[in-house]
């Protein structure tokens, strides 16, 4: 398939979920007042061209879409807005966030430096307004914001076909990665809490800090694991990368 196909089913996908949502099957109307709008993917063709596919994984997003959920529900066209905010944000010629410094550090190794190349994706599909002065994390928000971001997060991974995924959402996210992905299997822990390598069936996946991770321990510095992570990826895909 290509990225047209993919987004076509994607989209498809997408929209079904959003109208579970708007029929009631779903959060609160004070939880819709706090939930940001989804966090759902515009997929480039470079993508698809990468000599290796991967996926760069967050934890949620710190705002996404304007007036968040409860206006998304109201619109007759939800999906349109959302995935041209993503698309915008993906032309960008710069990020400031760590985050998004680290995933452009990846597409430079790993992608070439093609806009696209890598697509990045979160673990939660909404953050959560809890406050001026207070992370908007999700974790452990809702069971059924878990439950709806599992969903659109195995379907995003089993439509996209990724070689291989990098978590940098930091240890206090894998309960969410083992919920989402029961199959998962332990390749090895290369240090306790800051590098873990496992696969999902054939996908070859870390997981690291979030590059913004404030009560630091580990025993190197955070860009020290991300560099070992790409050498790994050369290393396993150096057919690719020949």
């Amino acid at each position: 398939m290509n990225a047209g196909e993919v987004q076509e089913k994607l989209n498809a996908f997408y929209r079904r979920g959003i109208e579970e949502l708007k029929n009631g099957n779903g959060f609160t109307e004070e939880q819709q007042g706090k939930l940001s709008s989804p966090f759902l993917l515009n997929i480039s063709d470079e993508y698809f061209k990468a000599p290796v596919r991967i996926l760069f994984v967050g934890q949620e997003t710190a705002g996404w879409g304007k007036g968040g959920l409860e206006s998304t529900l109201q619109k007759d066209d939800p999906l349109t807005p959302l995935l041209e905010t993503y698309a915008r944000l993906m032309r960008m010629p710069r990020w400031r966030g760590a985050f998004h410094k680290k995933y452009r550090l990846v597409e430079q190794k790993l992608g070439g430096g093609i806009r696209g190349s890598i697509v990045w994706s979160n673990l939660q599909k909404m953050d959560v307004d809890r406050g001026k002065g207070h992370s908007r994390n999700s974790k452990r928000y809702s069971d059924h914001l878990d439950a709806f971001s599992e969903k659109l997060f195995r379907y995003e991974v089993e439509l996209l076909q990724p070689d291989v995924i990098i978590f940098a959402c930091g240890p206090h996210y894998d309960h969410l990665i083992k919920r989402f992905f029961p199959e998962y299997k332990t390749d090895v822990v290369i240090e306790p809490r800051a590098l873990w390598k496992f696969n999902i069936g054939t996908i070859q996946c870390y997981r690291t800090w979030h590059p913004r991770t404030i009560k630091y321990r580990g025993k190197y510095p955070i860009k020290w694991y991300f560099q070992k992570i790409i050498d790994d990826v050369r290393e396993s895909f150096s057919g690719a990368y020949a």
